[in-house]
Parts: structure tokens; sequence; C-alpha cells
């Protein structure tokens, strides 16, 4: 299994695009044709991840159009969308996309290079040559491709200086032979910083759930910050709802980074079939700016596809055969192309990134007074694009599982440099890479490094083939991180810390938790200086902080005992103060008779519970809550709100996979909400003590709301309670004539 599909499914779409004469039409242009691609990708792709640069493609398939004629010219320039352009135009509009990446930009590095290298002896046509260097600024060199080794470590080195030292042994000597005539290169190189940085102390191990339920561990990233952030809908069900879209800008916000993730029950499939052009634009149209909670995996994924399929889905097929005609390169029909390869790496860090090589929208308003949360824990896929001309830029990137990449201080402690050990990006950086590079041989070429694709021209003989590409597992070994979870223990702990520390650890600004979070402006309890909880695995309980109804009490009521009795004072163990960050992966919690639903605890709590996405199990008995709608609890299945001030279901958090829900003595007068419960595995509902429980007909108007519920305060559903509200109503009329 690839180390890109043992940690994230990444769909970035990393798009390339950036000014020139014609934008407009550019733009479009581009992201037609790298939706195009993604499809034809995304249909004929066995990796869970798909990374590639349709930038790097188009300027490829450029350098072959100035050598076709014929059909391949025009197989060539229609499956590209240059159909509406006078023969020529689109030749212009690539000069202008390679000499504008050669701008000098402060906040970023962009850059793209081709190279020509062509078979001594054989001779090329002048005007084609001079057109390479017109329109793609090509560097032309000759070589003798018998000399197979010379030749790719030449290759090789040219490929090394103009990326940065990225790409390492892009070819090797079994790639050429006696039929290699060309080898044409493309390489593209972004890095950038974040406008807004992650913290390193931020991040620690995480759970990562893919499509399939299975989960693996990553290590995430964590910021609040001003993003731009928006939440769609198509208006159906066919995406599976709500879906949300962050912008993260680059230094100088002239480049961006676009995030898409659906809900975290609903899987990627389910919103790509909406992803069109025209949507992308609408998203980056509709987002503002504003703060948001910004969980993203620190992830590296590197991935070799073969093009020449997917080019002749798109309808390029000619140039692939013996019948090509690519006389405008040598005046002979000899050569065809024999393969199309691209290879595609991307790595984002807390710094920034580096890598190589719509129909119906509606756009929702938030009301909420929090800053929205972006948790992305699932599948996702993101853009990166410009954003000053509005076009898409880099790669188009699907994300499903992401590779692990180890923790910063991690790297600090055992002296490992990436730059210097692995070839991967500096830290801070965030760069995307791509080389594009077509290559006169039959044979199957191999790579090692960024975004790479390539085209193969040979002269067509009978037993010329293309060759199989596969994808390579380069990424590194997984380092864990020293961000600890809480661990099985039979010993009664205080809130764990990062390093499992023995010593005490007093709250400072500097900590690294932007807005302090467990905070101790909690009036009732500092949070991290709790006298008594039990932890257990992934469990945490709170203990009780000031009184609530006695055990006695509890018995009489037949309600569970939820206190725990308090440690002595003069006890051996001594509780220390520990600063709780773990919250994303406490499966238990309990936090009952805490007065959190008082206004100066209320925002800092309602935090923690947005960050409580793993929680099975909760318990908020009396804590005076009234409103939690901003909340979203993915996979709790067991939750107790009673004796708070609920007055109705819609002030619920969002739990989609709730079973087992008790909301006894609230103020809940209406069950016209239910229904919103409708779509959940709800089993047992408790609303004893509720101003709607003596409603007439009140079993059967639940049961007839929530058809799957099984147990209604403590009672089985009976077969009165089956009874339709119709034929009650037509009974009573009946009994009144």
């Amino acid at each position: 299994v690839s180390r890109a599909m043992l940690f994230l499914r990444i769909l970035p779409l990393l798009l390339l695009q950036v000014i020139c004469g014609k934008a407009d039409l550019q733009d479009e242009i581009l992201a037609d044709f790298s939706v195009k691609l993604y499809r034809q990708l995304q249909s004929v792709g066995n990796e869970e991840n798909i990374i590639y640069s349709p930038l790097s493609i188009m300027v490829a398939l450029g350098m072959v159009e100035l050598g076709a004629r014929g059909p391949a010219l025009k197989e060539i320039r229609q499956a590209v969308g240059y159909g509406n352009l006078k023969v020529g135009e689109e030749l212009l509009i690539l000069k202008n996309l390679t000499w504008d990446l050669e701008a000098d930009e402060t906040q970023y590095v962009l850059k793209l290079a081709n190279s020509l290298f062509l078979q001594t002896g054989i001779h090329f046509n002048e005007d084609f040559l001079q057109k390479m260097k017109k329109y793609f600024k090509a560097e032309i060199e000759t070589v003798d491709f018998s000399q197979s080794t010379a030749v790719a470590n030449h290759i090789n080195q040219w490929v090394e200086n103009h990326t940065e030292n990225k790409i390492h042994d892009l070819l090797s000597a079994e790639d050429f032979n006696s039929a290699t005539r060309l080898t044409l290169i493309n390489a593209i190189y972004f890095r950038g910083n974040w406008k807004n940085q992650f913290r390193p102390e931020h991040t620690r191990t995480f759970s990562f759930t893919k499509d399939d339920g299975n989960e693996v561990q990553t290590l995430m990233m964590y910021q609040q910050g001003d993003f731009y952030y928006g939440e769609f809908s198509d208006g159906t069900s066919e995406a599976g709802g709500v879906y949300q879209v962050l912008e993260m800008p680059y230094e100088g916000e002239e480049m961006s980074m676009m995030i898409v993730l659906p809900r975290q029950e609903v899987p990627l499939a389910a919103l790509e079939p909406i992803i069109k052009a025209q949507l992308i634009e609408e998203w980056a149209a509709a987002v503002k700016k504003q703060k948001v909670e910004v969980y993203l995996p620190r992830f590296k994924i590197e991935q070799k596809i073969d093009l020449k399929e997917t080019l002749q889905d798109l309808g390029i097929k000619n140039i692939f055969t013996k019948d090509a005609d690519l006389s405008a390169m040598t005046g002979e029909k000899d050569l065809f192309i024999g393969k199309a390869v691209q290879k595609a790496f991307l790595e984002v860090t807390e710094e920034g990134a580096e890598g190589a090589a719509g129909t119906g929208m509606i756009a929702l308003t938030r009301t909420l007074v929090l800053y929205p949360q972006v948790m992305a824990d699932h599948p996702f896929f993101f853009i990166v694009r410009a954003r000053k001309t509005g076009g898409l830029i880099l790669m188009e990137t699907r994300t499903a599982v992401p590779g692990r990449q180890p923790h910063r201080n991690v790297l600090e402690k055992t002296k490992r440099r990436d730059d210097d050990d692995d070839g991967t990006c500096p830290k801070g950086e965030l760069n995307n890479m791509i080389t594009s590079y077509i290559v006169a041989a039959a044979h199957g070429l191999q790579y090692s490094f960024r975004a790479l694709g390539c085209l193969t021209l040979t002269p067509f003989s009978p037993d010329s083939s293309s060759g199989v590409v596969t994808g390579t597992d380069s990424s590194p070994n997984s380092y864990s991180s020293r961000y600890s979870d809480l661990s099985d223990t039979n010993t009664s702990l205080a809130l764990v810390s990062r390093n499992r520390s023995t010593t005490s650890e007093k709250y400072s600004p500097d900590s690294g938790i932007a807005s302090p979070l467990p905070s101790d402006r909690f009036r009732f309890i500092a949070w991290h200086n709790l006298e008594e909880h039990g932890v257990q695995g992934d469990q945490l309980t709170s203990p009780r902080v000031r009184e609530g109804p006695g055990e006695e009490d509890l018995i009489l009521r037949g309600e569970e005992n939820y206190i725990i009795a308090r440690r002595n004072k003069g006890d051996r163990e001594k509780w220390e103060e520990r600063l709780q960050e773990n919250w994303e992966n406490v499966m238990e919690l309990n936090l009952s008779y805490q007065d959190l639903g008082d206004p100066y605890q209320l925002e800092n709590f309602t935090r923690i519970l947005r960050r409580l996405i793993r929680v099975e199990r909760l318990q908020l008995v009396d804590n005076c809550l009234r409103d939690l709608s901003s909340v979203r609890l993915p996979r709790c299945k067991r939750l107790n709100l009673n004796k708070n001030h609920f007055t109705s279901i819609r002030q619920l958090p969002k739990i989609p996979q709730i079973q087992h829900l008790s909301l006894a003595e609230n103020n809940i007068r209406t069950l016209r909400d239910l229904s919103d419960l409708r779509t959940t595995p709800l089993e047992s509902l408790t609303l004893k003590r509720n101003p709607c429980e003596f409603q007439e007909d009140y079993r059967s108007k639940v049961f007839s709301s929530l058809p799957k519920l099984k147990l209604l305060d403590g009672i089985p559903k009976l077969p009165s309670d089956c009874v339709s509200l119709e034929s009650t109503m037509a009974s009573k009329m009946c009994t009144i004539l």
C-alpha cells in the first residue's frame, strides 16, 4: 500500500493559470480542460489520491502542437478547448502563461522552464526550433541518445537545476535507445508561505477517516485565523447537502489554496459530480473573509500518472499511432508519441506548501455568533489558484488518505534535514512542482520526484509499445508526534498534557493556543486544575464542582449517578495542573453540573464542544444550557441533556449518528421539530417532565415522527403507539357524532 493511500485521499485541484492578454478566455480554457482531465483521471485511476497539473499537460501538448499537422493538430486543439480560436492564437496564450510565470515575485516563487534535447545528426526544422524559443523560451541542446547513461545524467542535472534541487534521478539510462529522437521537458515549480502560518506546537497526531470508515493516523495542523469562507449547497441531496469552502491565502494574497470539504458523514464521491469550472469561480466570488477555526492535515503526496489513456479518452488519439503527422518537427512523417506521463508532488506544512510538477449553487448565509470550524479529517479536495486573475493555478488534488509527515520538533531533535536527507520540502514552505517532458522512446520511464509529465516521440516500428507506468512510494517514514493521546491506564490521572510530563504546566499566553482552550476563564472550574476525574483510554470524565442533586435524590428520580466521589486532599497522589489539548480524541465525556450555560463561560464551552468530533458518549446534565445549534457532534451516539433549558429540538447540536437521546426536565413545548431527527438512527428518546409530554396523543405523535424509535421515556414501543393520528381523529369524530 502506498504511503499516499495510507494517509490521505487528497483530491487537490492544483491548476495552473496566470495573467495573459486574454485573461478571461485563458481562465475559461484552462479551467474547462482541468475539469475534463480530472473526470478522466477519476474514471480510470486506481489510487485513492489524485494529484496532477493541468497546466503542465497543457504546455507539453502545446509544444507537440508546434510540430503537429493534419488530424493530430485538430485533435489537440479540440481536446484542450482551442476550437473557437484561430490557429496560432493558442500559442500566444501559452506564451503568456510561460512568460508570466517568470515574473519576479517577492511573496512566492513560481517558475516554469522548458528544454529540448535533440539527437545529434538529425535535422530539425529551423522554424520549429525558433517557435519553441519564441513561445516557450525553450532551451535547445543536442545530445547522443545512444550514450544513454550520460544523457540521463545530463537531463537529470538540468531538472535539478530548474526545480531548486527538488527532483532527482528523473530519467535513467533505460529510458533511451537508438530510436530516441527528441526529449522535451517542462518543469513547473511553486513555493509559497501561508499568510497566516500554523504554529508547529499546535500540530499533533490525529485520526483521519476514509470514506470506507477506516481510520489512519496523520499529523493535524490547527489555527484560528481570518480566512475566506462560505457554505454552499447545490439545492439537492446530490452533493450530500451543505459543504464548506475555505480559501487560505499565501503571503501577498495573490495566490491561495481553496479547500472544498463535504460533511463528515458524506463521502467525497457524492460531491465530485457537481464540480465544474464555472462552479469553482462561483466559490471564489462568494466566499467572505471571517475568522475560522481550521484543522488541516500536514501531508506529502507524490503520484505518477500514465496520461496516454487519459488523453486518448479526451480525443487525442492520432499522435499515439503510426499515422501521426508530426512532420513540422523534422519534415518527415516518421515520429509518433510513444508515452505520455506526469508525476506530481505536493507537500503542505505549517508555514506553507511546496509542489511540483457548477451547476446550480446556493450560497448559505451564516447566522451563528461563533466563527466557523473547518475540520479536514476526512476526504476533501483543494485548488491552488491565482487570486489576482481569478484563475485556477497549480494543481488539482483529491485527498483521500494523507501522507503523514514527521513532526517539526521530532525532525529537530533527530537532526533530520529534509533538504539533505530525502529531498523533501524546506521547512515552512509549500512547494508545488510539476515537470512535463516528451521523450522519443517507446519504453517505460522511471521518475522520482515532484510533478512530471512526459510525452515520448519515437519513429514508429512494429514492436513499439508504450510501457507501463506505476505509482511510486517515496513518502518518508512515519514519526510519532510528541503530542500524545490519552492512553489506557488504571491510575486516575489529571488531564493529560502534551508530553505526559509529571511536572505542573501553568497556562501562559505563549503556550500555543490561539484562544486558550480549555480556559481558566471558567467561573466554577479551572479546566487545567480539576480535582477529580478518571481517564481510561480516550475516555474523560469531569468532577462535580457545585452542589447538584444528591445521590439519594438521584436514586429517587431513577436516574444514573454521574457524580464521582472527591478524592481526599490528604491522599498521597497530588493532582497536578495539566493543560488539556486532546479534546478531538475524547470518546466519552461527562461535564454534568458545571453551569456551562452561564454567559461567562458559554463561549469557551461551546468552542470545546465543537472540538469533540469523536465523542460517542456525552453527559451534560444540569448545565443551564439553552442553545447548542452551532455545535456538530458527528459521532455522538449517546447524549444526555437532562435538566437544561432547551425549548425546541432545533436548539440541539447536530447529531447525525445519535442512538440514545435524553432531554428530561427541559422546557420543550412542541413536537413539531422531531422530524429533524428522522434521518438519524435514534432508538431511544427521553422527554419526560417536559411540557410536550402532556400533549394529546403524545406517544403516537412521537413515534409517527420517528419511525425507527424503539423506546420512549423508558417504555418500549406499544401497539397502541402505532395508531395513526388520522385514525385517532376519525374515531373521535365518530364518537362526537
